[in-house]
């Protein structure tokens, strides 16, 4: 376990909580969450989860006097800074490599539950039992913000009620999803947060929604932004889950203010201060719009496409259903996903090869719920559409521009009709030709989606123009007609690059310490 200053840990548990080999455990870092702490427990305890590991950032609520009665909690202090942790990612890292190892683990928050295909009859072991029958190593997960019915000042939500009660309605659409380079390689924006708070402010990106918060953990393992991204890549699941975020209780606008002053948050608390502003204006705010929905439970989530489940999932969960009860339920999820409007073939395979490995950026283009479903998803997952539906026969020139690394500009294209035939494409920077790439190169993503042998991806060295401190519009084009590729124009602001380059530094560090060690 570290032992630098804003990393060391004092626990805080008298008492012996042993960890086995066949525990399933949940990492917490948290500050001042003794609101929602005994409902989080039970419904944890509930779904399976057997200890807990809680690591306090100096809570003046009561929270650790609570935690410390809990005969499933194994609690650690943690006096450091927030902040220069990494967000809590250094703490949990030194958690999970002490506890964690060759064991199931989820990695949320104390306001995030963890719903699947079927939550309400099978437990998370059901779902572990999957996990290791396929040999996936995680689930990834779409965050669902939900907001109660009128002003959020009005609940005022008590100890140990369920959090649904207080809080049940969602978006129902209103999501973006763009490719990005770190695994697993896609990123997810929307909903309510960025449609009542940061739409005004389209300069400060709104929170990312996708997390990887359940995984067998490995000690080589390391999320790079909270459980957003992971390093290195690892095997996911082929079905999807929600994690129902309630962060939007009658205490938020106190909360957001307290954040803001303990000055432990990313850019200032810029973010807080943006969640502030609507409540200023109108302290009778409401999140309530047009498209809010009313939660329901999972199969209505697959039915929206905002979770995904699979034929193999299906049989999977046919073959330990006990009761007839079970059964039904397997196959009410099921059945949710055939709501779905068929995808066109094109929509399909338009993003996929992207998903895979792509570089940073922000779409423009709004996406419908029907096609999250084929897209926030793991790059080893399976539709459940049959094959022959998901792959077109004959298209025209065809690529995408999937963004930049800290190093490179990067993407792909080719000629479905010649498959020897290896495309130029012009770069061009703020509007001026640049340079011309042959996309030759082998990826493994697109080989593995059906494009030959592979060989159409390119790349061009990152231009030390680009790090002129000012902002830049990065183009790729066919060269002998100058049509832009999918995704082209990608912008890219001074803060893309400064978290490009960081992230970077972040993975050559834990390199160098592994070779050292």
């Amino acid at each position: 376990m570290k032992t630098g200053i804003t990393d060391r840990l004092i626990k805080l548990t008298d008492r012996h909580v042993e960890i086995t080999d066949g525990d399933i455990i949940a990492v917490v870092v948290g500050y001042n969450e003794k609101l929602r702490i005994p409902y989080f427990l039970e419904y944890y305890r509930s779904l399976g989860v057997t200890k807990f590991i809680y690591v306090d950032n100096a809570s003046t609520d009561g929270s650790v006097e609570y935690l410390q009665q809990q005969a499933d909690v194994l609690l650690y202090g943690a006096p450091g800074s927030y902040l220069e942790s990494r967000a809590g990612l250094d703490w949990s890292k030194a958690i999970l490599d002490k506890y964690c190892v060759g064991r199931w683990t989820l990695i949320v928050d104390v306001d995030e539950l963890l719903v699947y295909p079927g939550v309400e009859a099978f437990t998370l072991p059901d779902l572990i039992g999957y996990l290791e029958k396929v040999s996936a190593q995680g689930l990834m997960t779409i965050m669902i913000d939900t907001y109660p019915a009128g002003p959020l000042r009005d609940i005022k939500y008590q100890e140990r009620v369920p959090f649904i009660e207080a809080c049940c309605f969602f978006d129902r659409d209103g999501y973006f999803v763009q490719g990005v380079r770190q695994f697993p390689s896609l990123e997810v924006r929307g909903g309510p947060r960025l449609r009542c708070f940061f739409e005004a402010q389209p300069d400060i990106p709104a929170p990312p929604l996708k997390k990887v918060p359940l995984v067998k953990w490995d000690a080589n393992l390391l999320f790079t932004s909270s459980t957003h991204f992971l390093s290195p890549p690892i095997r996911l699941l082929d079905i999807s889950g929600a994690l129902l975020h309630f962060k939007f209780f009658h205490d938020f606008a106190e909360h957001a203010v307290s954040e803001i002053a303990r000055g432990q948050r990313w850019n200032s608390g810029v973010q807080y201060k943006l969640y502030l502003k609507p409540f200023e204006e109108n302290p009778g705010f409401s999140m309530l719009y047009d498209h809010s929905e009313e939660y329901v439970g999972s199969a209505q989530l697959v039915r929206l496409g905002l979770i995904r489940t699979s034929w193999r999932f299906r049989e999977y969960l046919n073959s330990i259903a006990e009761t007839e009860d079970k059964r039904e339920e397997a196959e009410r999820i099921f059945d949710a996903s055939k709501s779905l409007p068929p995808l066109e073939v094109k929509d399909v395979l338009a993003l996929w090869p992207g998903i895979v490995e792509v570089g940073k950026g922000f779409p423009a283009a709004r996406m419908q719920q029907r096609e999250i479903v084929s897209r926030v998803i793991d790059w080893v997952g399976q539709d459940v559409r049959s094959p022959e539906t998901r792959y077109p026969s004959k298209r025209s020139r065809e690529g995408n521009l999937d963004g930049i690394s800290f190093s490179e500009i990067f993407g792909w294209a080719r000629d479905p009709n010649d498959s020897d035939n290896r495309l130029e494409i012009e770069i061009r920077i703020d509007g001026e030709a640049f340079a011309t790439v042959v996309a030759n190169k082998k990826r493994r993503d697109l080989q593995d989606v059906g494009f030959g042998s592979g060989e159409y991806g390119f790349s061009l060295p990152l231009p030390e123009v680009i790090w002129d401190g000012r902002d830049h519009k990065i183009s790729a084009c066919f060269r002998d007609n100058g049509k832009h590729l999918r995704q082209s124009p990608i912008r890219v602001s001074r803060s893309d690059l400064k978290f490009a380059a960081l992230d970077e530094l972040r993975i050559n560090v834990r390199r160098l310490r592994n070779v050292l060690s």
